[in-house]
């Protein structure tokens, strides 16, 4: 696959729940390395295309394509896609079990495919995302909201995935933490190559962080282009009302270190 072909292709695709149409002919697509910002309201449908994206659920009809290749339709085939595909969650509290060490938690992705792990590759997930100094035998009550993100990020990375679903993951931060957890997903995404599709409700937060936006409502993507272009010229009424809904702004450079936790893409 060369580097400007989609890594992840999603084509007319609909979900239909008994009477609700939770999804309306989809289509998307994600480049390697690209950040895709899917913005909508709460319902929107946004985090209906998370889970048929991981595979968790089933389109009604559509087709999905990752690296070129069409989603495979039984369970054992869908695993290969699956190690290719991380998954951040939106609430750290709740996303990782309580009665299960960080060794334990970042071991899971691993555990299920069958494949090796370490005390080395723990303690390199872990200083990747800043943990360093966490103890791999602790448990994740000891940490803080952010720092539990951080361990859900390293469980994400665990099987060094193309594209990683980042699910309103900051939603449940202080504002002043969040800016870190987005400086640090995008020190990871320069470092590692990573393509994000990032859902959230939040357009400031979406400008923010993604290359290219698509506007969803009610199951259906209104709008999309890249990032500028939808937030600075905004062809759809549903669009200018999120833009006109979010307060004033504050500079906008996604300037990131080393360490992902540099100058913060929002402002405290």
């Amino acid at each position: 696959m060369t580097t400007g072909d989609p890594l992840l292709q999603l084509t007319d695709v609909h979900k239909q729940y008994r009477s609700v149409r939770a999804l309306r002919g989809v289509s998307v697509e994600i480049r390697p390395g690209e950040t895709l910002g899917m913005v909508g309201e709460s319902g929107s449908g946004k985090s209906t295309v998370g889970r048929i994206v991981l595979g968790l659920e089933r389109p009604t009809s559509g087709s999905l394509r990752f690296d070129g290749r069409p989603y495979p339709r039984t369970a054992r085939s869908l695993r290969a896609i699956r190690r290719r595909i991380g998954i951040v969650f939106q609430d750290p509290y709740d996303s990782l079990d309580p009665r299960f060490t960080l060794r334990r938690i970042i071991d899971e992705p691993l555990r299920t495919h069958g494949l090796p792990s370490g005390r080395d590759r723990i303690a390199e997930l872990l200083t990747s995302v800043g943990m360093e100094n966490a103890d791999p035998d602790s448990y994740p009550t000891t940490y803080s909201g952010g720092q539990r993100q951080r361990i859900g990020i390293a469980r994400a990375l665990a099987l060094e995935p193309d594209l990683i679903v980042c699910d309103e993951p900051t939603s449940a931060l202080d504002v002043s933490v969040q800016a870190q957890i987005l400086n640090l997903l995008l020190a990871l995404q320069r470092e590692r190559n990573l393509a994000y599709l990032f859902i959230s409700h939040d357009l400031e937060v979406v400008r923010r962080m993604s290359d290219r936006i698509a506007v969803i409502r009610e199951g259906e993507v209104v709008e999309t282009g890249p990032a500028a272009e939808v937030t600075s010229a905004p062809q759809h009424p549903y669009t200018r009302a999120l833009l006109d809904a979010v307060p004033a702004t504050r500079p906008s450079e996604r300037h990131v270190d080393a360490n992902g936790s540099a100058d913060p893409v929002v402002a405290a």
